[in-house]
């Protein structure tokens, strides 16, 4: 027989207990020696350890280990909770009570995920175990366990090009970049890195550089980046280059063109050569001037003086060969009023464009009106006589092309 003391403490969640087998008369039974062990405790409850992987629209089931004792009938309750993946949404919400009869070790509760028919990547959710009943427990290390649900459509793709579809630039031009999704479905949003990287062209130098996170969001198909490239001042260069370069997408991938060489070509601008104007010292008036003459293939003229007394100004119409309004950009703009102003002498006084109407391509040529703003009209018949002179001895032309507005031969 087995001494009552062994089964004391029965009602703790773990104890086991060996009984031997005997005989009736207290003699060992010959026939069979094998111990027999049964294990008392109510038990331990736990989880797998792995993440549990499942395709969205399929059912994944996670299984509920009895371990340490199977004595007795118990329960246990199982819910889920949300992660990145939403009840209703990307899975059905789970919490119920599953109930182990004595001796059963293993029980399955089963996630219903759904198929959402975007774009969405993998979510992830929990399966946690709570309120052990009578003794048993939790293995407080096994009583949570992620479920992975992945996604079954395919992440949009991104790709890099210039808004013109061209990959070939002038000196001073603005390119702009477009970071665009290479499908239609623009369910999602995505981020994706955008960089410059050198060539033979410099950052700095040749270009501005470009290094940011560029943000996609749902139902925008392309964002627009701008690349300025810069005037260098370096006459009769050859080709330069550089590199766009998209890394690091974030709900996305890369895409049929992650990467774009952009060749950066010397400007073939030609500076004004000539001047013909007399101007007047004649305080609020505008005078008539003579015909423009011109010296190579550009031309300025139709200069004047008119205005009041403290607020006289000279007005030069400039023409450069060869290229477009399109062409005169900020940065040439600030470049070629910087140049302007010191030739005509007038230091700090501002050399304004008039306004961008005063801005037109005739015959091919860009012609602009451009103001010199000085304080008296003695200053601004200076103004206009430099003008003569410099373009009469070739020093406007030179001063231009230094300035990035390289001349060709007439």
């Amino acid at each position: 027989l087995v001494d009552p003391d062994e089964f004391a403490d029965l009602t703790s969640g773990n104890d086991t207990v060996v009984i031997n087998g005997t005989a009736p008369d207290n003699t060992t039974d010959t026939t069979d020696t094998q111990e027999e062990t049964q294990v008392l405790g109510a038990g331990v409850f736990q989880l797998p350890v792995d993440t549990i992987v499942v395709e969205e629209g399929q059912t994944a089931t996670v299984n509920i280990s009895r371990v340490n004792g199977t004595f007795g009938a118990v329960t246990v309750t199982v819910a889920t909770q949300d992660g990145t993946a939403s009840a209703g949404v990307d899975y059905t919400a789970l919490s119920q009570t599953v109930s182990f009869a004595a001796g059963e070790e293993t029980k399955q509760v089963s996630i219903t995920t759904t198929d959402t028919g975007i774009v969405d990547y993998t979510r992830l959710l929990s399966v946690v175990l709570s309120a052990p009943s009578g003794t048993s427990k939790l293995d407080v290390s096994r009583s949570l366990v992620a479920v992975s649900i992945s996604d079954n459509e395919v992440p949009p793709t991104v790709s890099v090009a210039t808004q013109s579809g061209l990959t070939s630039f002038e000196e001073g031009s603005d390119v702009t970049v477009v970071v665009k999704r290479d499908s239609i479905d623009t369910a999602l949003g995505f981020t994706v890195r955008l960089q410059t990287v050198d060539g033979t062209a410099v950052a700095g130098t040749d270009y501005v550089a470009i290094d940011k996170v560029v943000s996609v969001p749902p139902g925008v198909a392309s964002v627009f980046v701008d690349l300025a490239l810069l005037l260098d001042g370096v006459v009769d260069e050859t080709d330069e280059t550089l590199t766009l370069q998209l890394s690091q997408p974030n709900k996305a991938s890369l895409g049929t063109t992650p990467t774009l060489t952009i060749t950066i070509t010397p400007s073939s601008i030609t500076a004004a050569t000539t001047v013909a104007t007399t101007a007047t010292s004649t305080v609020a008036s505008t005078v008539a001037t003579t015909p423009a003459t011109t010296v190579g293939d550009t031309t300025v003229g139709d200069t004047t003086v008119g205005g009041t007394t403290g607020s006289v100004q000279l007005s030069a119409q400039i023409t450069l060969s060869g290229m477009s309004a399109a062409e005169f950009t900020s940065a040439r703009q600030t470049s070629f009023i910087a140049t302007l102003a010191d030739i005509c002498g007038v230091g700090t006084n501002a050399v304004t464009i008039v306004s961008s109407a005063d801005v037109t391509v005739r015959a091919t040529a860009l012609q602009i009106d451009a103001t010199v703003a000085t304080a008296s009209s003695s200053a601004a018949t200076a103004a206009a006589s430099a003008l003569e002179t410099t373009a009469g001895n070739g020093t406007l032309s030179s001063q231009l092309e230094a300035a990035g507005f390289p001349a060709t031969t007439a």
